[in-house]
């Protein structure tokens, strides 16, 4: 017999945070297609579906992870059951993490689509493609997928930044705050398989920008 010892906190405190992100980027998808439908502005079309696909991604996290405890709990594995944990684990840490890297990105090309204004389609498709096949033959497709989505956020971060120096006021204040502390979490995300406290830090930090961008669509519905 081996003893196996986990930190409830740490993983009680990721699906937690899981589930709130899937309901604030739900909530962000809907303020946003509830503007759309008010106003009939194209790009809250795609900035709706954008925040619609990131929360598909913490929805599914969230529920891989929550079952991760069904098994984790166990206190005492014999080398069978030990195997039956490891493989179960990789199986729904494997589906969480596809999950992520895929919806997450759909989400972010269609953010990108809207901040870089690309009338062919062909432009993102490349974008698309090189994402994609850099991250999956990668070798390493979690770490190239931060890197890329924090190079992602940064640019669709310098857009809302022109922005807000163009129209000044809160409510451009507020996205641009919203998709800098997006790009801060996915550079930290990059730090997380050295120390998993940075994966609860990033995670943190998302949950604060998803807020700020709430807030906006709150100030924009209530001066409708």
């Amino acid at each position: 017999m081996l003893t196996y010892q986990v930190y409830p906190w740490f993983h009680n405190a990721n699906v937690t945070l899981s589930f709130f992100l899937a309901l604030t980027a739900l909530l962000v998808a809907i303020l946003s297609y509830y503007i759309y439908n008010l106003t009939d502005q194209k790009q809250l079309k795609y900035f709706s579906f954008g925040f619609l696909s990131f929360a598909i991604a913490y929805i599914v996290r969230a529920t891989t992870k929550l079952l991760l405890p069904q098994i984790n709990s166990a206190q005492r594995l014999t080398l069978k059951g030990i195997r039956g944990l490891v493989e179960y684990s990789m199986s729904l840490n494997f589906i969480s993490s596809l999950s992520k890297i895929v919806f997450f990105m759909v989400g972010l090309l269609l953010l990108l689509r809207l901040v870089m204004k690309f009338k062919d389609k062909f432009y993102i498709w490349v974008v698309a493609v090189f994402s994609f096949f850099v991250i999956f033959f990668s070798g390493e497709a979690l770490f190239a997928y931060h890197i890329i989505a924090s190079a992602l956020f940064g640019i669709i971060s310098m857009h809302y930044f022109k922005n807000y120096e163009k129209h000044k006021g809160i409510q451009c204040l507020l996205v641009f705050i919203g998709f800098i502390l997006l790009f801060t979490s996915h550079f930290i995300f990059i730090f997380s398989f050295q120390k998993p406290i940075f994966n609860l830090a990033g995670s943190m930090i998302e949950l604060i920008a998803f807020i700020c961008i709430i807030i906006n669509m709150i100030m924009v519905i209530t001066k409708k």
